[in-house]
């Protein structure tokens, strides 16, 4: 995975914050980064492209990001793109409906550089482990694990503390 032959497109409706970011994944090696500040003009690029991965903010005046998406997953060339959603807005319906579309991660505004550019490697690390997985390999994987849960319990305990009911639920 060398970063210098990816190409990232940043979809945000503030120039600002678009130019900020394009410039700190530019920091971070992309060869290039590319910017939309509308739905409809990165559709058109994405068509016109090869794109490694996508950044794309929810709320936009032609129209929410969860359209655009929408539209992307259902294609099969887009499928396993990896999209990270900008967002002020992190709900839990939000989250819900991100996941159901399969977005690799959810980045709230105002975020740093530090938070951009570690979620952007974690996302295209994890599509790339999941690239070199064979097929066969990734079904021995699921018989190993089925098997491993019938032999021995759970091992891996997670404990949530919160003062609020909606996220513990």
């Amino acid at each position: 995975m060398q970063l210098t032959q990816m190409q990232c497109l940043i979809v945000e409706d503030m120039d600002a914050l678009r130019k900020i970011m394009a410039e700190q994944l530019r920091q971070l090696g992309f060869g290039q980064v590319l910017q939309a500040d509308c739905g409809r003009q990165a559709l058109d690029m994405l068509q016109r492209m090869h794109i490694d991965l996508l950044l794309l903010d929810w709320s936009m005046p032609d129209g929410h990001g969860q359209e655009l998406l929408e539209s992307l997953r259902q294609q099969d060339k887009w499928q396993d793109l990896p999209i990270i959603l900008v967002t002020a807005n992190a709900h839990r319906s939000l989250v819900e409906v991100a996941m159901k579309y399969g977005v690799s991660d959810i980045i709230a505004k105002p975020f740093n550089s530090k938070t951009l550019q570690a979620r952007v490697l974690q996302a295209l690390t994890r599509r790339h482990k999941r690239a070199q997985v064979t097929p066969s390999s990734r079904i021995e994987a699921k018989i190993d694990a089925t098997a491993a849960t019938e032999i021995a319990p759970a091992l891996n305990v997670v404990l949530v503390v919160d003062d609020m009911p909606d996220n513990l639920a």
